[in-house]
């Protein structure tokens, strides 16, 4: 259903920027509150276990506290819906949807400081990943990492979120 209404899909979401909030999030003045949203999602570390605590351990994977880990807040899901959505609108090379969300939507940099921020965020991180891949990865824009200008800090970008992924 997404792919013969990508170009729409794209162009709706662009249309009116101003009165977008979640493109506000993505902007160098919304990121911030994005990065927040996204850290209070992610519960903190658990103490180390002892060897013989290990049996409890894994007797509480299906407890309440295990499936917390994995809750988002809804504006955290929002975005992430969005994020599916958007990769999936530029899977097969889509030039213009490409091009938008390269530029106007998520750009690389803000896409590796979300990666960064989202720790234990395994679902949030996995949505990134496949947006970066269908926007950054699969692309038809052959000037994107020209060792030059913006394409020179693009690729810089993608050398530390590939060494982040390891």
């Amino acid at each position: 259903m997404v792919r013969p209404n990508q170009q729409e899909i794209i162009i709706t979401f662009t249309r009116d920027i101003s009165k977008n909030n979640l493109i506000y999030l993505f902007s160098d003045e919304g990121i911030n509150t994005l990065i927040r949203l996204i850290q209070k999602c992610v519960l903190p570390p658990a103490p180390a276990e002892t060897p013989g605590e290990l049996s409890s351990l894994v007797a509480n994977l299906t407890s309440d506290k295990a499936e917390q880990i994995q809750r988002l807040s809804i504006e955290v899901f929002n975005v992430q819906v969005c994020l599916d959505l958007l990769g999936i609108c530029c899977e097969g090379k889509s030039d213009l949807a490409e091009t938008k969300c390269q530029k106007e939507i998520v750009n690389l940099q803000t896409a590796y400081k979300l990666y960064e921020n989202s720790t234990t965020l395994w679902p949030f991180k996995k949505c990134l990943l496949n947006y970066i891949t269908n926007v950054y990865m699969d692309t038809a824009n052959i000037q994107l990492f020209v060792n030059k200008g913006a394409g020179a800090e693009n690729l810089k970008t993608m050398v530390h979120l590939l060494e982040l992924i390891k």
